[in-house]
């Protein structure tokens, strides 16, 4: 399966969504089918697959597909693709049935409970390693909790907020400590807006015990984020999380960030590495190496010398 956005959504024979493919043959992959955003948005930005007695399912994020299609496709939504070559929607979140979010709900405009104007939107989404949970990444609506047993039938548990001074922004998360604690990751893109704390995009650690109540436990933020550059949209904030054991990798215009959490709510900085004019996109870790994509300079291979810290 692959992500498909639209450059151009007046273009007639554009299309966002996911197409999947048969790789039993990977130098001659054959295209099964297609799962497709209606026409007026984005497209498919980041998906998640998961299985659940024998059944596929893709949790898709389709940012600003509420906005721009007035409501008729959500932004998050969950796609039966077991027969990949006809994959049916059997689940779309609608925002208001949240109890802070009102009929009128715009995702560019969501008038948020502490009286401001936010963004809400899906950028991306995950599930935990049994599939029960799915946690939706929605920038200032926040990480918002599902439980997806009947995956047909979600039910909402809770999600995570912010003072009235942060942007919520949230980019994308992660779990550690077998799925009891949430790393939330926020991509702020205007560190200088009028209202808000100055500040780039940070981490945020939660514990998710009760999955109804999530608990904010501690916020790493590394010596870059209040670094304001002028007209620097992204600079020194923050992309997505990964973990190895207890090792949490963060990385963007900052480098690539190691961070013992085996104390979650006294994260400690371990190791880094920065290239010049960094811009670390994406990482792929184990517990020997990290691949990191650097935009301007290409693919990074690092030694990781990861010791016999606690891996729970």
């Amino acid at each position: 399966m692959v992500s498909v956005q639209q450059l151009d959504r007046k273009n007639p024979n554009s299309q966002g969504g996911f197409p999947i493919y048969d790789l039993e043959n990977p130098y001659k992959p054959k295209k099964l089918g297609f799962w497709k955003v209606i026409k007026q948005t984005n497209g498919k930005h980041e998906l998640y697959l998961t299985v659940k007695e024998n059944c596929a399912f893709v949790l898709a994020a389709n940012p600003y597909a509420d906005f721009y299609s007035h409501g008729e496709e959500k932004d998050f939504q969950i796609v039966d693709v077991s027969n990949p070559t006809n994959p049916k929607t059997i689940y779309q979140f609608d925002p208001r049935i949240l109890p802070e979010v009102p009929d009128d709900f715009d995702s560019y405009n969501w008038k948020s409970p502490d009286s401001k104007t936010r963004p809400a939107f899906n950028h991306s989404t995950m599930v935990d390693e049994k599939g029960k949970y799915a946690y939706v990444s929605m920038w200032d609506l926040g990480t918002v909790i599902f439980d997806i047993s009947n995956p047909a039938k979600p039910i909402y548990k809770d999600k995570t907020t912010f003072a009235s001074d942060q942007q919520g922004s949230v980019h994308s998360a992660a779990l550690a400590k077998g799925g009891t604690v949430l790393i939330e990751t926020r991509e702020v893109y205007n560190p200088t807006k009028d209202t808000y704390e100055q500040s780039y995009g940070y981490t945020r650690i939660f514990d998710i015990k009760d999955k109804k109540n999530p608990k904010l436990l501690s916020e790493y933020k590394s010596e870059l984020v209040d670094d304001i550059q002028d007209g620097v949209a992204f600079a020194n904030t923050v992309h997505e999380p990964k973990l190895v054991g207890n090792t949490l990798y963060l990385h963007y215009a900052g480098g690539v960030r190691a961070v013992d959490i085996s104390r979650p709510s006294k994260q400690v900085e371990i190791g880094k590495y920065v290239p010049l004019n960094s811009n670390i996109w994406g990482v792929f870790v184990d517990r020997n190496h990290i691949l990191a994509l650097d935009i301007g300079s290409g693919l990074k291979a690092l030694s990781n010398k990861h010791d016999d810290r606690d891996d729970d």
